[in-house]
């Protein structure tokens, strides 16, 4: 079956994060790795993963009336994993949206 790296961006978060008193907008990029029979069935199973992911559900904070957005950046067909990924989920990149 092929491989997958699927890159996923996530827009728009309220990150409560243990140091900071009140919950912050952000983003991240994380890569989701996958063994599906096709691209689309990989992209559709990066974002259930991501959606699964009980620490980012424990640490976002977005009212029902703002929810936050998980877009698919990247997919590309692997010969092999890479080396050193964790799979299902490898490389959370979080960042603070520029305010302009």
């Amino acid at each position: 079956m092929p491989k997958y790296e699927t890159m996923i961006h996530g827009v728009d978060f309220m990150i409560q994060e243990e140091e900071r008193r009140y919950p912050v907008l952000m983003g991240f990029y994380v890569n989701v790795y996958s063994e599906r029979e096709s691209p689309e069935a990989a992209k559709s199973d990066a974002v259930a993963v991501v959606r699964s992911c009980k620490r980012l559900r424990d640490v976002t904070k977005n009212q029902s009336d703002n929810p936050p957005r998980l877009l698919v950046e990247e997919i590309a067909e692997l010969t092999d994993w890479p080396e050193d990924c964790v799979r299902p989920m490898s490389g959370l990149i979080l960042y603070e949206p520029d305010p302009e």
